[in-house]
């Protein structure tokens, strides 16, 4: 009977940059069951891993085996990488060459009579065993991009020669430290020549000027800044590998702009585009032709580790993306400010933080102070003040400024603060006076002219208006009654700001000498009615 394995499989991987040796073994965990679906407790087993490259029936790269015994609960714990070999090695495995399949075979009996458990796709690695492996990896990301012109170049002349070549399809960025340049030049008297590298971005570098006496030859030379010895103190035929004359006097209406390879664009460079080489012969007699040319640039990761870190596409295989380790991260650019630990550049995206509601928020675990994130509830960017969470803008319901906020305008910049109960449950609107007060304005802020307007008129006692003039909590003494038109704002939010009853509620919106606006909180409605009546009254406050 063929057995089961309920593979509950875990890559437990510290990603740590700065690693310089890799933890060649991959814990795994998983459940043995049998086909019934029943754990088998306690029992020793054998187990065989395998990772197939490319594809599930791809080629076994890498094979062990395992003995094992289950707990109680039928749990195995093994380290892949650390059983008996059968095929290769795990630190062998090329983690960067493509997908990479995992299967897993079991004996429940504890023998060697393997049966396939199946084979799952692995969408992710150990950062350290990808690093590990690609470390050593010097594929060029641009290689064997050759020029073969054989031009001959022109004898005592400023025209000299262009030759270029297109790179496409690159990374957008790229260590120019890593850049080489090969070459092969056949010349009479190698002194008469001047060699230009002009980059995409309009650098310019000086490979070679007046270099090699009257000797013949630049055959198959190479420049790279990796060589310790510079081109004006070899020895011509030219043949081997030299760091570039860097030299920046200008020769023929041309200047360099760059020293060494490592100066093209500060350092970082942009691959895609034209690279072209000009070729200057300043003297007579002596002639020449550019056989062939071509440039690459060494994989990043060649320049050091802390500067790159590995991502998966989604697709089949690792790609390469950049932070640069000048004690801040650019994204979307080379030169993040000075100012900044991490710059972002775009034009057409935004920055995206985590979003999720009220409830998911309060379950963050001792939330770092200036933890930010976007809340859904309150549809603002919140920040953690280290005691409490605060939103960069105001929202209904939200507890501030001596109230509950239930009205916001101005992207939440502005808005209406309601106190947090009934300032009277029955009070007349007037103060025994039928006058005119002209406190007829109506809208957002109007009920703090009104306010006003109808103090001034009644004089002191005690009515709707005063008592929300006279209320005070905390530092907040700005309180009035409102206006017809923010009471039914108020109406609106009423269950979130809480504690009204079903009732009438006055405004500060006069109708007439004799009459008022007010509103019903069990229906909605608005009318207006004697100012004599007692209604009740709830005091707010603009922000």
């Amino acid at each position: 009977m063929k057995k089961n394995l309920l593979l509950l499989f875990s890559i437990l991987a510290v990603v740590n940059i700065a690693y310089a040796q890799a933890p060649n073994a991959i814990p795994y965990q998983g459940v043995a069951r049998n086909a019934a679906g029943n754990i088998l407790a306690a029992q020793p087993i054998s187990l065989r891993v395998s990772i197939h490259d490319i594809s599930a029936s791809g080629t076994v790269v890498f094979s062990e085996t395992h003995a094992v015994t289950t707990t109680a609960l039928g749990l195995f714990n093994v380290n892949i990488g650390s059983g008996t070999a059968v095929t290769g090695t795990l630190a062998a495995v090329n983690w960067g060459s493509g997908a990479k399949y995992i299967q897993v075979e079991m004996d429940a009996t504890g023998g060697t009579s393997y049966a396939d458990m199946g084979t799952t796709k692995l969408n992710s690695v150990p950062y350290a065993l990808y690093a590990s492996k690609i470390a050593a990896d010097t594929t060029p990301v641009v290689a064997g991009v050759n020029n073969t012109p054989s031009d001959p170049i022109p004898d005592a002349s400023c025209t000299g020669i262009t030759s270029s070549i297109a790179v496409t399809g690159q990374p957008v960025s790229v260590n120019s430290a890593n850049i080489m340049v090969k070459l092969d030049i056949t010349h009479t008297y190698d002194a008469d020549l001047h060699i230009y590298l002009i980059a995409p971005d309009g650098s310019i570098l000086c490979l070679a000027s007046a270099n090699g006496g009257g000797a013949h030859n630049f055959t198959n030379t190479i420049f790279s800044d990796a060589s310790s010895t510079n081109i004006s103190s070899g020895v011509a035929p030219f043949t081997g590998t030299f760091k570039p004359n860097g030299s920046l006097n200008p020769v023929c209406s041309t200047t360099a702009t760059a020293g060494t390879f490592a100066a093209i664009g500060a350092g970082m460079v942009n691959p895609n585009g034209t690279w072209s080489l000009k070729i200057f012969d300043q003297a007579g007699s002596d002639v020449g032709t550019l056989n062939n040319w071509s440039i690459s640039i060494a994989n990043p990761v060649t320049g050091g580790l802390a500067n790159y870190v590995p991502k998966w596409n989604s697709a089949s295989s690792f790609v390469q993306s950049s932070i640069y380790d000048n004690g801040n991260v650019g994204i979307g650019t080379t030169t993040p400010s000075a100012s900044a630990k991490l710059d972002i550049s775009s034009t057409t995206q935004g920055f995206l933080p985590p979003r999720m509601n009220n409830t998911q928020r309060n379950a963050i675990v001792s939330p770092a102070t200036g933890l930010t994130i976007y809340n859904t509830t309150t549809k603002s960017l919140e920040v953690f003040t280290g005691t409490s969470w605060a939103s960069t803008a105001h929202y209904i319901g939200e507890t501030y400024g001596g109230g509950i906020v239930f009205y916001v305008y101005d992207n939440g910049q502005h808005g209406l603060i309601a106190a947090t109960a009934d300032q009277s449950t029955g009070i007349r609107w007037y103060n025994g006076s039928y006058t005119v007060t002209n406190a007829v304005r109506d809208g957002i802020g109007a009920g703090i002219f009104n306010t006003e307007r109808i103090i001034a008129n009644q004089g002191p006692g005690a009515y709707a208006a005063q008592i929300c003039a006279n209320y005070q909590v905390g530092n907040y003494g700005d309180w009035y009654l409102p206006s017809k038109y923010e009471l039914n704002l108020l109406y609106l939010q009423k269950n979130v700001v809480g504690g009204f009853a079903d009732n009438y509620y006055w405004s500060s919106t006069e109708q007439a000498n004799f009459f008022v606006w007010y509103q019903a909180f069990n229906g909605g409605y608005q009318d207006f009615w004697s100012k004599v009546e007692t209604y009740y009254v709830r005091a707010v406050r603009a922000f």
